[in-house]
């Protein structure tokens, strides 16, 4: 709830004069008289010579009250506003470091991709399958969405290292670096035995399509095989025909 401003319960100079039978003079003489006291001076003499001095009493007594409520709380803020100050100046304070600059922050991040592009190595298979780093627009995007998570330039790398390495000893290729990103591979244990189970269950499912698409092209083959025979028996035998 608001507060109210202080105030005189006076109010228009029709009512008072209805009310109190004042005059403007009179009035006005009462407010000098508490304009002059609010500022320091007695006004015990002046205020007893007037001609309605019980009436002025209840508008000092008014006066008084607000002042005294407002007084009060500029009291209570002054001594909470002096034990902060003197709290503050108690205290050890450390000069806080500037923080860097937006632009730097984006500058240095771009380095740390660019060092993590030109490490990540795809590695080609002793059968020759093979698999691209992928484009590095998306890649440098995955890169930043990852560090804005929390991980390090310093973990991505630890754990890319160990990621290529063993690609190289199961002789598997490696992902894009924006899938391996995505997909989280620098929290992955690549010595853990879930990920290697999981990676031989994925090889095999793989062997298994590369196997099934074989053997169907190799069935079409032979069906093409089989109908170009016959085309070429027919063309024969048309030929003795004629």
């Amino acid at each position: 709830m608001k507060k109210p401003i202080p105030y005189f319960k006076i109010f228009g100079k029709d009512f008072l004069a209805m009310t109190y039978g004042l005059s403007n003079a009179e009035l006005g003489k009462m407010m000098r008289l508490l304009c002059r006291k609010s500022i320091g001076f007695d006004i015990e003499k002046e205020k007893k010579k007037l001609k309605n001095y019980n009436i002025f009493e209840i508008f000092e007594e008014s006066v008084e009250k607000d002042l005294n409520f407002y007084n009060n709380i500029c009291l209570k803020n002054q001594r909470a506003s002096n034990a902060r100050w003197n709290s503050d100046a108690s205290a050890t304070h450390t000069q806080p470091e500037p923080e860097p600059e937006p632009e730097r922050i984006k500058k240095d991040l771009l380095v740390d991709f660019d060092d993590f592009w030109s490490k990540f190595i795809p590695y080609k298979t002793r059968d020759g399958r093979f698999t691209g780093k992928g484009h590095k627009k998306p890649a440098q995007q995955s890169y930043l969405k990852t560090i804005k998570k929390g991980v390090t330039h310093e973990e991505i790398i630890k754990k890319l290292n160990e990621y290529l390495k063993y690609k190289q000893k199961i002789d598997q290729p490696t992902q894009h670096a924006t899938s391996w990103l995505n997909q989280e591979g620098y929290n992955t244990d690549y010595n853990g035995e879930e990920y290697i189970i999981a990676e031989a269950k994925n090889t095999n499912r793989k062997q298994s399509k590369y196997d099934r698409t074989a053997e169907n092209a190799r069935e079409v083959y032979r069906e093409m095989s089989e109908e170009s025979i016959q085309a070429d028996n027919k063309a024969v035998l048309s030929g003795f025909r004629n």
